[in-house]
């Protein structure tokens, strides 16, 4: 490790960082693969090696979504030969050095993550308290408000329902799975969605129905209040598909003993259906089942609340 770590700083000397942007995440990604979050002072530093491109950001946000060992040392040393990189030992006193200089890369690494964390928490903090605000501030919903009459649930929705309003926003919350209110979403009359900015999403979920037997989840609002209409049992509402697995893991923490089932968007006009994909993979990770919408010829939509609708089920 320490070898090719001393190998991989000289030979970053060797690659200009204005190259192709695919080739500069594939060697990211070899740095992170081989050093770990240590490597990120030694890539940021290679990357400002080009000041006119380089941005803090994209490369702090690039090396997080990084997938360690998809890419090897080799991509490296392959670039770097190409502009005249040749391997020659180090001596006992650079090595040591170099090891130096890596450890505490590594500690600055290791607290540049926890600062992070600490700040992403406060953060959270502060926009689960603005979230609590407005849920109290907010009214009774309309049964008759534009979205829900065009997806068809407004009258379904009875006094008690976890939804509430403001304006013409429907106020949807999210909670994670202790009852603790995080975040909420509007709906405006249009349906444009939005999340409080900053707010964790993450695992969290809008419940619909008492916990039974079987738990239904599935991403949108309109989605899993058809689901519950057609079938009595409880339903999380994960807002989006990449949130999925993590709700579905959080239910399974809390609910052991449930049959959970992932209730998937059909996202037949997305390449690689996300939606079915996403609901796949929450599916596995708890032992779960998924269903998904099936369209006849000629049908449009995506989720269980296009097809109820279709079939005049709601």
């Amino acid at each position: 490790m320490n070898n090719t770590a001393a190998e991989i700083k000289e030979a970053l000397d060797f690659i200009p960082s204005d190259i192709a942007r695919d080739d500069w995440v594939k060697v990211l990604t070899a740095i992170k693969s081989c050093l770990g979050e240590g490597g990120f002072l030694i890539a940021d530093s290679w990357s400002r090696s080009t000041p006119d491109r380089y941005k803090a950001s994209d490369v702090k946000h690039t090396w997080k979504s990084l997938r360690l060992g998809a890419v090897s040392a080799g991509t490296i040393f392959h670039l770097a030969r190409k502009n005249g990189f040749k391997f020659k030992p180090m001596s006992r006193a650079e090595r040591a050095e170099f090891n130096a200089q890596l450890r505490e890369a590594k500690r600055k690494g290791e607290e540049i993550a926890r600062y992070e964390e600490q700040k992403r928490q406060k953060i959270h903090q502060q926009v689960a308290i603005k979230a609590q605000h407005i849920w109290e501030c907010a009214g009774a919903v309309d049964n008759d408000a534009d979205y829900l009459k065009r997806k068809h649930i407004g009258q379904y929705i009875g006094a008690n329902e976890c939804i509430k309003q403001q304006g013409t926003q429907i106020i949807i919350p999210l909670f994670e799975a202790d009852g603790s209110l995080k975040n909420i979403q509007t709906i405006n009359q249009n349906g444009g969605k939005r999340f409080l900015s900053g707010g964790k999403v993450k695992g969290c979920f809008c419940p619909i129905g008492e916990v039974e037997n079987i738990i239904y989840i599935c991403e949108g609002y309109a989605t899993g209040r058809t689901l519950h209409q057609l079938t009595s049992e409880a339903v999380f509402c994960a807002m989006f598909a990449g949130n999925l697995k993590a709700v579905a893991l959080a239910t399974r923490q809390e609910y052991q003993d449930k049959k959970i089932i992932i209730a998937a968007d059909n996202d037949r006009y997305t390449k690689g259906n996300p939606g079915l994909t996403k609901a796949q993979e929450a599916a596995l990770a708890v032992d779960g089942e998924y269903i998904y919408p099936k369209f006849k010829d000629g049908q449009s939509g995506t989720d269980f609340n296009d097809l109820a609708i279709l079939e005049g089920d709601i």
